[in-house]
């Protein structure tokens, strides 16, 4: 049996943590209704609660500073945090899509037809239209339940069933139907 160096279980560790922050980015980058977001960063936040102790114990077994561990789990937690509270992973595909995201909406209010799936920026539309008031609507995730996607209005004025909104500025939300 081969003997494990504590280089090989700090990576782990490492990438355990890593890998946390990571995915609820990509969770939040890839548009994944607010709450599903939370709740993901939430159960990824427990994970990283119970690996710091392990960690912290590994380190001090193998007569090593703790520190290493406390930061890990310290920038994963806040980077959970951020990631539930601001949604700023979304926020930035937002902004790296909005003029695809407008030219879409142009297409739409000017009678164009168009067909989906469709790719606007970094975002894979499904469905497409105009709701009530003419507002368009780009929907990521469509459902009889309820759909999940862009829609170009003002925060004030959003005439749709919703569960959940998040104010990406002044013309375009992102919105989960009830």
């Amino acid at each position: 049996m081969s003997h494990i160096k504590p280089r090989h279980l700090d990576i782990a560790f490492n990438v355990g943590f890593g890998a946390s922050a990571g995915l609820a980015i990509f969770v939040s980058a890839y548009g994944v209704e607010q709450v599903g977001v939370i709740l993901v960063s939430i159960a990824l936040g427990f994970f990283c609660l119970v690996l710091t102790p392990f960690f912290i114990l590994w380190r001090r077994f193998t007569k090593r500073s703790a520190s290493p561990a406390w930061a890990y789990a310290v920038l994963s937690l806040l980077c959970l945090a951020t990631v539930a509270w601001s949604h700023w992973p979304l926020r930035i595909t937002y902004r790296l899509s909005r003029a695809s995201l407008d030219d879409l909406a142009s297409r739409l209010r000017a009678g164009e037809t168009v067909s989906v799936p469709t790719v606007a920026g970094l975002f894979t539309i499904h469905e497409v239209g105009l709701g009530q008031d003419g507002i368009p609507y780009l929907w990521t995730e469509p459902g009889q339940g309820g759909s999940t996607g862009f829609v170009q209005t003002s925060p004030d004025h959003v005439p749709f069933n919703l569960w959940s909104m998040i104010r990406l500025d002044e013309r375009w939300q992102y919105i989960s139907e009830d």
